[in-house]
């Protein structure tokens, strides 16, 4: 929240990868948070209130069945009500398409409409490829036209929801382990490319996101993959010294960049572990 001098901070989305919550992406990156506070501490210049991360929680509560391993007998029951595993969307068994984005959209800009200005987005697998469809989202009357263009051949409409948000672009976007959506109905959200920096991390031993995957969402933003970075691991968030300090020096950079543009934002608190 907001500093008792009114100085704001730098306000962070945390957005938690298919069977996560806000609180466990909170709790499985606990070391980025602490980096983060180092980084731009309550004594920086541009944000002296310090740095303030929201952990929302996906709106799609999962089943059991929908979590690969999770029912392990016979006195497991298929009860939605006793999962704590969440997704931004899930995927029809039989098509293959993502159903339940737009709803993730739609509570997403209700958050950005009611929990004050965010500066950027940094999201985890399925997060992450939420979060930068969402930087595309916020971008304005270029990408509201593009949405335009591909609905008549299919692609969704522009949310109502983004159309009235009164919600600056973000100034960047972090994707571990993203990809982007191989269904035409969301090109509009890749064509043109997204304009917001985005660094991508990519891991050489990822089982759960294929490389191909994740590249092909860094060719669909600016930049491509001059912003990729590999780190010698799985399906997770590295927390060894080079890739965190990767990041911070991106953020500083990007932050640098979109602040010298000017513009005034309005910040007000948001609940820590907000479920949406």
């Amino acid at each position: 929240m907001a500093s008792a001098d009114g100085s704001r901070p730098l306000r962070i989305l945390m957005l938690h990868g298919y069977s996560q919550s806000g609180t466990l992406f909170r709790q499985k990156t606990r070391f980025l948070e602490a980096a983060l506070k180092k980084a731009f501490p309550a004594s920086h210049p541009r944000y002296p209130a310090g740095v303030e991360l929201v952990y929302p929680t996906a709106p799609i509560r999962l089943r059991l069945s929908d979590i690969p391993g999770a029912l392990s007998g016979p006195e497991d029951h298929d009860d939605e009500d006793s999962s704590d595993a969440w997704a931004w969307v899930r995927k029809d068994p039989h098509t293959g398409d993502w159903v339940g984005a737009e709803a993730s959209f739609e509570c997403l800009a209700e958050l950005l409409r009611t929990q004050g200005v965010f500066a950027g987005v940094i999201g985890f697998s399925q997060g992450a490829a939420i979060a930068a469809m969402l930087a595309s989202l916020m971008e304005g009357p270029t990408r509201e036209s593009s949405f335009a263009r591909y609905q008549s051949s299919g692609g969704i409409a522009f949310p109502e929801s983004f159309r009235s948000l009164q919600h600056p672009p973000f100034k960047f976007a972090v994707v571990y382990s993203g990809f982007s959506s191989p269904q035409p109905r969301y090109a509009a959200c890749y064509e043109p490319k997204i304009e917001t920096p985005v660094l991508h991390f990519i891991g050489s031993l990822d089982g759960v996101v294929d490389e191909a995957g994740s590249l092909r969402l860094a060719r669909a933003c600016m930049g491509g993959e001059n912003r990729v970075v590999y780190h010698p691991g799985g399906h997770f968030v590295p927390g060894a010294k080079p890739f965190v300090g990767a990041l911070m020096g991106f953020l500083k950079e990007a932050l640098r960049e979109r602040d010298e543009e000017g513009g005034t934002e309005t910040i007000q608190p948001a609940p820590e572990g907000l479920k949406l």
